[in-house]
């Protein structure tokens, strides 16, 4: 796990707890005139760039609070230390503030990086995301990844700690950190997961599988304010 300075982390406990209550009421907005392709925003491509090299991933999730702007993505996609991120479709450089991955792949793999004062558009297919939920077993979930594009499929089941498998969504490298979603009220858009990538059962069977973004929130708060 990484972390940036006390003040950091202070600010971010308050950034994350905002983002959790707010959306969960669908009150967290995109600031008015900001365009995804000139913002921080969801399924946008991500590059992590060490001194070793670069690698690439999706975004998860994108929030602003106390003038600041934060981005989600899978702990693995920026487990190796020393690096920075940035946003290649906005070109706004980011900083990791903390992370978590378990490398056995069954529980926690997520993300929070610091992207200033970088606006943020909150929509993703060109539709509002006006929520973060716990994932549903009696509606459709996709997953929007920049190699593999949009899928949609079943929620499987509950696997490892805390993390869902599915069926039907694909997986490509450079998809893993992306959102796992669902469609909220008629137009707009919930997150539900952070894509993690696959995962192959026992009997050969391949399904998909993410975090849920509500947990990895609630957790990034613990560990921001106990640090």
């Amino acid at each position: 796990m990484t972390a940036i300075s006390h003040r950091a982390r202070a600010i971010t406990a308050a950034a994350v707890t905002a983002a959790a209550v707010l959306l969960s009421c669908g009150l967290l907005a995109p600031h008015a005139h900001a365009v995804a392709e000139r913002a921080i925003s969801p399924g946008h491509t991500i590059r992590y760039i060490t001194p070793g090299g670069a690698s690439t991933c999706t975004l998860a999730f994108a929030f602003t609070a106390r003038g600041h702007t934060y981005g989600v993505t899978a702990g693995h996609c920026v487990a190796d230390a020393g690096g920075y991120v940035v946003d290649v479709i906005s070109g706004y450089r980011g900083s990791v503030v903390s992370f978590d991955y378990d490398p056995t792949r069954r529980g926690n793999d997520f993300a929070l990086i610091h992207f200033g004062q970088a606006p943020v558009a909150a929509s993703l297919l060109g539709a509002a995301v006006d929520a973060v939920t716990a994932p549903a077993a009696d509606r459709p979930i996709c997953h929007t990844g920049v190699s593999s594009g949009t899928s949609c499929g079943q929620l499987s089941g509950q696997y490892g700690v805390a993390q869902y498998l599915t069926t039907g969504l694909n997986d490509v490298p450079g998809d893993s950190g992306g959102p796992v979603w669902t469609r909220y009220g008629i137009d707009d858009i919930a997150i539900v997961g952070i894509w993690l990538g696959s995962h192959i059962d026992h009997d050969g069977t391949t399904y998909g599988r993410f975090y849920p973004l509500d947990h990895a929130l609630t957790q990034l708060r613990a560990d921001t304010t106990a640090r």
